[in-house]
């Protein structure tokens, strides 16, 4: 684990969801939590977590990055075994059926 005048680890992750009839980051909220109760588990001392939901106010289109850099949701795990901050993305096929052609969806996926 970092000490306190150490910085978490940076990870980004990537969550991909298929076919549904789920809103944009109902998939992500979800995914988050789980992800962090797998996390809680894998660790066997003192454990927090902490989610930072900015997705209610997230307008950027798909695939377009944040001016500075953030993630819709962002999700910090501190134990014995862990100290990590996640940056969290999804992406979903509703995204491809915003894009403009099938160059444009090519562009998406590289």
């Amino acid at each position: 684990m970092t000490t306190a005048s150490q910085s978490p680890k940076q990870v980004g992750l990537l969550f991909v969801h298929g076919i549904g009839e789920q809103k944009r980051f109902d998939h992500l909220r979800a995914s988050v939590v789980e992800f962090a109760e797998l996390m809680r588990q894998a660790d066997d001392g003192p454990f927090s977590s902490a989610v930072t939901d900015r997705t209610k106010g997230w307008d950027l289109p798909p695939g377009d990055a944040h001016p500075e850099g953030l993630s819709p949701i962002s999700l910090r795990v501190t134990g014995r075994k862990h100290d990590v901050e996640f940056h969290c993305h999804e992406v979903w096929w509703a995204d491809l059926a915003e894009r403009e052609g099938i160059f444009d969806a090519i562009g998406f996926w590289i």
